[in-house]
């Protein structure tokens, strides 16, 4: 059974787009997926009545903690429980059919695996255009264009080639990770740091990740790209709570 965690606050627009995406897949279909949402403090959205709707576990907060608290919360759950590998996705993402399956295929040769995204929804910080499908598929601009039209994000994922690559960093956006995760534990107990609030953290990670990181070639995920945190000064957690 594979944890798929979705870390929110407010913006049940974009959650329930994400779950929606989720439960047409088909490994979702056949009970292989438990989805857990761990909610930072929403005050504008009930979260936990649109995880009651989509059948999802719900973990909330009494306070702000910020989303590497959310973080560390989902890795602590998936340690004390009897998953196979783990996913830890941001709300503002969309999941074709058939990217997971291939994500599984790869997780018996790499300890994480990240998959493609559009281009928009990767920004222009150079250690992860790498994740993006013009740069893996840099000739075909058709591809691209339709990457980045989110209505057809579930049309994507049948003109990619099977195929990975090995690189030295995951994003943050889908993070993917098989049991060995627990290696990277931290003295205290925690998977990513706790003085990164809310960026840094999967910076962090990567610098003292032990394990093998793979690019899944063949499977793409749409990202809107700073749904909830698209404020400057990013790390105060009061402006995430107005």
């Amino acid at each position: 059974m594979i944890l798929f965690a979705i870390t929110t606050l407010n913006h049940n627009d974009y959650t329930e787009a994400l779950l929606k995406s989720l439960h047409n897949t088909e490994i979702y279909q056949k009970g292989m997926i438990d989805v857990l949402i761990v909610d930072d403090y929403s005050q504008k959205d009930d979260v936990k009545a649109l995880a009651y709707k989509y059948k999802a576990r719900f973990m909330g907060k009494d306070k702000p903690m910020g989303l590497t608290d959310s973080w560390n919360r989902t890795y602590k759950y998936y340690k004390n429980n009897l998953y196979t590998n783990l996913y830890i996705a941001n709300n503002d993402i969309l999941i074709p059919k058939g990217c997971i399956e291939n994500i599984e295929k790869l997780l018996i040769r790499f300890h994480s695996v990240s998959p493609l995204c559009n281009s928009d929804g990767i920004g222009n910080w150079d250690p992860i255009q790498q994740f993006s499908i013009e740069t893996q598929y840099p000739y075909n601009i058709g591809l691209s264009e339709l990457a980045n039209n989110e209505e057809h994000y579930d049309d994507v994922q049948k003109y990619l080639k099977e195929g990975y690559k090995e690189t030295d960093f995951f994003h943050g956006f889908l993070m993917c990770f098989t049991r060995d995760i627990l290696r990277n534990e931290l003295p205290d107990g925690n998977l990513f740091h706790p003085n990164n609030i809310n960026i840094g953290n999967e910076i962090d990670l990567n610098r003292r990740f032990i394990g093998k990181k793979g690019i899944a070639l063949d499977a793409f995920i749409y990202h809107h790209k700073g749904i909830t945190l698209n404020q400057k000064n990013r790390n105060i957690l009061e402006q995430f709570h107005k």
